[in-house]
């Protein structure tokens, strides 16, 4: 039997009631909450980890886990007849919008009633309080957008009301620091593929891939990609690469054909700099005439990654050795990007200094407190610092998804300090939240597998971590990746392999103390004595304190292998 349709009252005093008027608002404050939540996101769906930190930010993921659960129970009662309303999900909850009408949506949709302003202007949830600082945080600034939209049409007698300026669930700080992008031309224009084939059955082929594309790229969310309708004036981007960027107001452009080829397709992209008129990257990749879109969903998702790279990297250096500008938010955040890059003492205080101006700037924008949160979790690692300090990153992540909670980065940050506070099932939850929210994240793949084999899994490991290595080739921090791979093959016991892996991280990073000891340790299981002296020659380099003090940060769920690991760097040195 179909459930019983239900509309939702957030504008004034909270509401839920059926089409007979039937009042089926939930009595707990935290379940009338948890509907406003749902009522007013994007497709009226959140993820729990979203809800929980905004909900129970002040409790740790068990026990926020647990109220969200009871509360999603109560909900689900008190709506009776309409418990379909309420969508479980895995790992995320949602309204059915076929069975749900709110009020927010409609007044946002179109110009409002004259009679909501009968007595004055109205509030969002009205006289609403659940006592949490995140949810109260969520709150006021709803109640500001909303306030910005009724001050349209106050004090006026018009009825031919213009269109809403904003978006119903729009988030100021996420906003701002999107025009501040703009402002700056950090933007990607994707050009429709052109059709080289001669067949014109095969223009929606290149459309379609340029379309997911610009889905997938825009799930990177630092970086915006500009409109279909504008980039599909152009075609092919050719030595017209300066005019083109100038026109859509986009500094990166990227272009492709698609042609057939003997045995299926072939698909070239180029990455051009309209800034510099040079081409950055340029790759063909090649399809099977088979099903070619089991092998385009493995290649999207790498070339995600690398667009993702090479933007960073150049957007790095066109700040690098220069003073920011006044007031250039995002001069700050590049060149403190650059200087974290350098992994020296030096350059991290720098670095710390550049995003501490950004967040003076614009204090709530997601884009500094990821980078400040970051910037903290280096420091914690390279200084041995007090885990109690992990609560200011905790603070930041939440922060960060409040002004944006598409971005994957946030999920990715909190899941790796889940990870160093041994909260494995919270950890590997926000990680794969990360994941789902963007598949080419590299860094949250490679702390997935970590987090697999600290909680005693390896052989779970090596999947997310050969992937994070594909999606990442030209990635500074590679070395890390290759050093887990390491660590996830000595604890299967797979020596070889793992020997292989640390050798490569090395080569990246020499003097990586992690990938030394993986290592020497899987040298000494391969009783190889050439090996063994080499290993432990590299590995003394590094300082027996330096070496020792780090054992203590090994978050192994299973102690002891951080005992095995410490034993093993005590051969080092007899």
């Amino acid at each position: 039997m179909r459930a019983a349709r239900v509309t939702f009252q957030t504008v004034g005093p909270f509401r839920v009631h059926n089409a007979l008027g039937q009042d089926l608002t939930p009595k707990s404050r935290k379940g009338q909450a948890l509907i406003a939540l749902l009522a007013t996101s994007p497709n009226m769906r959140r993820s729990r980890i979203w809800l929980q930190a905004h909900l129970w930010s002040e409790v740790d993921a068990d026990k926020a886990a647990k109220s969200l659960r009871q509360a999603i129970l109560t909900t689900q009662q008190a709506l009776e007849g309409s418990r379909e309303v309420l969508v479980k999900e895995r790992g995320a909850l949602r309204l059915d919008p076929s069975l749900v009408d709110v009020d927010y949506k409609e007044i946002m949709r179109k110009a409002p009633s004259p009679h909501l302003f009968e007595g004055g202007r109205p509030e969002f949830l009205e006289g609403f309080d659940i006592g949490d600082p995140a949810f109260e945080d969520w709150l006021r600034q709803m109640r500001t957008d909303l306030d910005g939209y009724f001050d349209r049409f106050m004090d006026t007698d018009r009825t031919d009301l213009v269109a809403p300026v904003i978006a119903g669930g729009a988030v100021g700080p996420a906003r701002q620091t999107e025009q501040l992008r703009f402002a700056r031309r950090q933007a990607i224009a994707i050009l429709p593929l052109h059709n080289g084939t001669g067949e014109s059955l095969l223009d929606y082929a290149g459309a379609g891939i340029s379309e997911d594309l610009i889905d997938r790229v825009g799930r990177l969310r630092w970086l915006p990609v500009i409109a279909r309708g504008a980039a599909n004036r152009f075609c092919k981007v050719g030595d017209n690469s300066a005019a083109i960027s100038a026109d859509l107001g986009a500094r990166y452009l990227l272009d492709g054909d698609l042609d057939i080829t003997s045995d299926g397709y072939s698909v070239d992209l180029r990455l051009h700099n309209g800034d510099t008129s040079r081409i950055m990257w340029s790759d063909r990749f090649l399809l099977p005439r088979e099903d070619p879109r089991a092998e385009l969903n493995r290649i999207i998702p790498q070339v995600v990654s690398l667009i993702d790279t090479k933007v960073d990297l150049a957007e790095q250096n066109l700040v690098a050795g220069r003073e920011p500008k006044n007031g250039e938010f995002y001069d700050h955040i590049w060149q403190g990007k650059w200087h974290l890059n350098k992994i020296t003492r030096d350059d991290a205080a720098l670095a710390k200094s550049h995003f501490d101006h950004a967040l003076k700037l614009v204090p709530d924008a997601p884009e500094g407190l990821i980078q400040a949160g970051w910037w903290k979790l280096w420091n914690i690692w390279a200084t041995l610092g007090d885990t109690s300090e992990l609560e200011e990153v905790v603070a930041l992540s939440k922060r960060a998804m409040f002004g944006d909670d598409r971005d994957a980065r946030a999920y990715c940050l909190l899941g790796l300090t889940e990870t160093w506070r041994l909260n494995s099932d919270a950890a590997i939850s926000l990680l794969k939240e990360s994941i789902d929210l963007n598949p080419s994240a590299a860094n949250a793949l490679q702390h997935l597998g970590t987090a697999y084999y600290l909680n005693g899994a390896p052989e779970q490991s090596l999947s997310p971590l050969h992937r994070a290595v594909e999606l990442s080739p030209g990635e500074p921090f590679l070395f890390l990746t290759l050093a887990e791979l390491g660590m996830a093959y000595l604890m299967l016991g797979e020596h070889q392999k793992a020997l292989d892996h640390a050798n490569h991280a090395l080569r990246f990073r020499p003097n990586y103390w992690y990938a030394q000891i993986t290592r020497l340790h899987a040298s000494l299981a391969l009783g190889d004595e050439r090996l063994i002296a080499h290993a432990r020659a590299d590995f003394a380099r590094n300082g027996t304190r330096v070496i020792q003090a780090h054992f203590r940060w090994l978050p192994f769920k299973d102690k002891s292998w951080t005992k095995s690991l410490k034993e093993t760097g005590d051969t080092a040195f007899v």
